[in-house]
């Protein structure tokens, strides 16, 4: 099974991406200057809170773009058997658990 690029083809999505990730990495070299000046516990808790909030919305546009472009190219392809459906549906929750997201197991399905 082919791999999908991990960040959108349209590159202005990509470059939103980007944007996002440089605005994170430039925050958490801020939030380190403040523990290294001893600033108040406070606002670097704050600040770390933002720092993850910025990383929540990368992952969420990420998982996303997971689930309308990836996902959907491979059920489109229509070459997954059962071995390669239960892959998809593992990655899928695996992207969940790692969001923090709980799913319903399986026998609360039925």
């Amino acid at each position: 099974m082919k791999k999908q690029p991990v960040t959108p083809d349209d590159p202005s999505s990509k470059a939103n991406l980007t944007r996002r990730l440089h605005c994170a990495e430039g925050h958490l070299r801020g939030v380190t200057m403040m523990v290294e000046r001893d600033d108040d516990c406070v606002s670097i808790v704050q600040q770390v809170c933002a720092v993850q909030g910025a990383l929540h919305e990368i992952n969420r546009l990420l998982l996303r773009h997971y689930l309308e472009i990836c996902f959907k190219q491979r059920l489109q392809e229509g070459k997954m058997d059962d071995v390669a459906c239960e892959n998809c549906i593992a990655e899928i929750v695996s992207l969940y658990q790692l969001l923090g997201i709980s799913l319903p197991n399986r026998k609360e399905l039925v």
